[in-house]
């Protein structure tokens, strides 16, 4: 990957698990799928990972389905002949005003040897909680009270509508990003990364404070935010406020690119 000039040199994203093939020696073995069903609303849906994909979606406002592809390690695989059972690999359960969704294998003595990817469909409206040691997450969504994510090693994506209070994603290695179409969170967005790429695209009507920053790297913004942008040798940073809003943006690395739009 070639640098723009004056930027410094980036690393490459890190897709961890991509949807088409296998994580490392581990191949999927098959699919499971499982519903819980909401006799009365619920506030927020966590899901947790240590490794694998996960995937979140609008569903109906009555019940949470969660739909898992199994992964295996590698020999084992091939030989496996088991009925694949959604409650042997997926723990869905209320907790409760929260619906929680969590590895069967996790705290096994052969979690190493499984992993899931996920696709979990959830109401609308509600807070959004998502993470895992190593994977990638993806949140698309038309609305939801708020949205937070944590990767250890991956590449974490948010996209929506609208936020109505906050959007928090906190990446190690790997790339954060957020585009919110409509409404912007009332509080907020903080997106960060230790080694990677961030990058949000928002609404027309937003305002707060907002502060960018990169270690090494590169910072870029729309002129629609009227930034004050600073370079040093190898980092970079902007910063500013547009109209009266309490929210505050901030989008930081310490190594990579930070783009605003």
């Amino acid at each position: 990957m070639k640098a723009r000039p004056g930027s410094a040199p980036l690393l490459l994203s890190l897709a961890v698990l991509a949807p088409s093939c296998s994580v490392g020696a581990h191949e999927s073995i098959g699919s499971v799928r499982g519903s819980l069903d909401l006799t009365e609303p619920v506030a927020a849906l966590v899901v947790t990972l240590d490794a694998g994909s996960i995937r979140i979606e609008r569903g109906a406002a009555t019940a949470v389905v969660v739909e898992a592809e199994v992964l295996r390690r590698g020999g084992a695989a091939a030989d496996f002949a088991g009925e694949l059972r959604f409650a042997d690999h997926v723990r869905l359960a209320r907790n409760g005003d929260r619906v929680e969704v969590t590895s069967a294998h996790d705290l096994a003595a052969d979690a190493g040897d499984w992993q899931l990817r996920l696709t979990v469909r959830a109401p609308e409206a509600i807070a959004l909680r998502a993470g895992a040691k190593i994977g990638q997450l993806v949140i698309d969504v038309p609305d939801a009270r708020s949205i937070e994510g944590r990767l250890g090693i991956g590449d974490a994506a948010v996209t929506a509508d609208a936020v109505a209070e906050r959007v928090d994603l906190d990446v190690g290695i790997g790339n954060a990003s957020a585009t919110i179409r409509h409404g912007a969170p009332q509080q907020g967005m903080r997106l960060a990364c230790r080694t990677g790429s961030v990058a949000a695209r928002l609404p027309e009507r937003v305002n707060g404070t907002f502060a960018l920053r990169t270690g090494v790297g590169d910072v870029r913004c729309a002129a629609r935010f009227g930034l004050d942008r600073r370079r040093a040798e190898t980092s970079a940073e902007a910063k500013g406020r547009l109209g009266d809003g309490e929210a505050v943006y901030e989008l930081v690395t310490g190594v990579g690119n930070v783009t605003l739009d």
